[in-house]
């Protein structure tokens, strides 16, 4: 897929060994405030897409309510998908309830969403 500044990578969820995809989610589920995941993400995280958008609605779960340079990268990544329709219906309703939670103002950001949520 493709890379960001943030050193965020995006793979395809079959290209991940199940091991590292399990050890990922647990990392993800079990982060007990902000600045675990968005080390995560300052890292040199191999995520899909899936991982992605659980990450974010982690952050949102946890009250992270900055358009930090992180978030920013990882919506614009997960937007890609979102605009070339290839968003999965599940992944989509989770990013939409996770971008209204946090706020986050990104031009045509919501209009995408809702868009794509028509389809």
């Amino acid at each position: 897929w493709c890379r960001s500044a943030t050193g965020i990578v995006f793979a395809s969820s079959d290209s991940l060994e199940p091991r590292t995809s399990r050890a990922l989610q647990q990392r993800i589920t079990h982060a007990s405030d902000t600045e675990d995941l968005l080390s995560l993400l300052r890292g040199d995280a191999c995520l899909d897409e899936g991982h992605a958008v659980s990450c974010l609605s982690k952050l949102a779960k946890l009250g992270y309510r900055e358009q930090s340079v992180e978030i920013t990268k990882l919506v614009d990544l997960l937007r890609g998908r979102l605009e070339s329709h290839e968003l999965p219906p599940k992944n989509l309703a989770r990013m939409t309830a996770a971008v209204a939670s946090m706020s986050l103002s990104m031009p045509g950001l919501v209009d995408s969403l809702a868009s794509e949520a028509k389809k």
